[in-house]
């Protein structure tokens, strides 16, 4: 059995389109719920549950179910030690209080487990508190290759608070991003629609001004590369899934380094090959988060000496 901590950015759904959302088969959820296998909070769970931040969701591992003879893919399954993950995890903190621990999230790992995702801060943290009877809830996510400042709460009342805080735009985030191009004007609002594109396994956010969700990125531009690229300071109002890249793609200004959203116009050669989006900020949120927190500028920002 795998435990899993519902972050506020599922808060809302119910259980059945959490479990989807997470890749988990139409047919295997079914048998979860019909033989009722999954718990929410110690309480067995329907597919009409409705989940909120903090939650802790007790489900078969998929690697269970294929000892039985079912031959879905794995999923939640962390191949990382103990000493590692700790070693990992105190090496990334940045602030720590008696109720949050915010950590500088490197590129490249996932803030959650998903399929053929084998490490992930979520993982990391139950590993942590399997070995230390500690409790963790991620309140927040940010992309795989997006790093910075990931704020986790250590006890289920200010993970729920600060659940609150984010879906009600109440914390101030801000994020540093190196863009294809000159961009003009040098400050703005990229006020467009986002919907969701589901291709088979494949999920896109799209443009979609006719059935989109409201979305507002608000910008500052840093500096310009000559016209090559330019570093900008970034402000999202709404919280969409990819807002902030697909909304730098959609003014012709892609994030350096995204290929899913801008294609071959997103890599500039000898800039390097990741992707240059980095949570610099989380603001002040009074009594909960005491001080502005920031992470510190990664080094694949430093494009003028390439």
């Amino acid at each position: 059995m795998k435990t899993i901590t519902v972050t506020s950015f599922d808060s809302g759904l119910t259980l059945q389109k959490w479990l989807k959302k997470n890749d988990v088969p139409f047919a295997l959820a079914n048998k979860f719920f019909r033989k009722k296998l999954i718990k929410v909070n110690k309480v067995k769970a329907t597919k009409d549950t409705v989940l909120q931040t903090g939650d802790e969701i007790l489900m078969p591992e998929i690697k269970e179910e294929r000892q039985l003879g079912n031959e879905h893919k794995e999923k939640y399954v962390y191949e990382i030690t103990k000493q590692d993950a700790e070693r990992h995890f105190h090496s990334r903190i940045i602030y720590e209080d008696e109720n949050i621990i915010a950590i500088d999230k490197e590129q490249g790992i996932a803030t959650q487990g998903g399929n053929k995702v084998k490490v992930s801060i979520d993982g990391i943290l139950q590993k942590i508190a399997k070995h230390s009877g500690k409790q963790y809830f991620i309140v927040h996510r940010l992309d795989k290759d997006t790093s910075g400042v990931l704020l986790i709460a250590k006890n289920r009342q200010t993970a729920q608070k600060l659940g609150v805080k984010f879906k009600n735009r109440k914390i101030e985030k801000t994020y540093l991003a190196i863009v294809v191009g000159k961009v003009l004007p040098m400050e703005g609002s990229i006020d467009v629609k986002i919907g969701k594109v589901v291709n088979g396994d494949i999920e896109k956010m799209v443009i979609d001004e006719a059935d989109g969700k409201k979305a507002i990125t608000d910008y500052k531009v840093l500096e310009h590369f000559g016209k090559t690229a330019s570093l900008v300071e970034i402000y999202p109002q709404t919280g969409r899934k990819h807002q902030i890249r697909v909304h730098f793609a959609a003014i012709e200004h892609p994030i350096l380094g995204d290929g899913k959203y801008g294609g071959t116009k997103a890599f500039i050669e000898g800039l390097g090959k990741t992707m240059h989006l980095h949570s610099y900020r989380v603001g002040k949120c009074e009594k909960i988060i005491p001080k502005t927190i920031e992470a510190p500028i990664p080094e694949r920002f430093n494009v003028e000496n390439r």
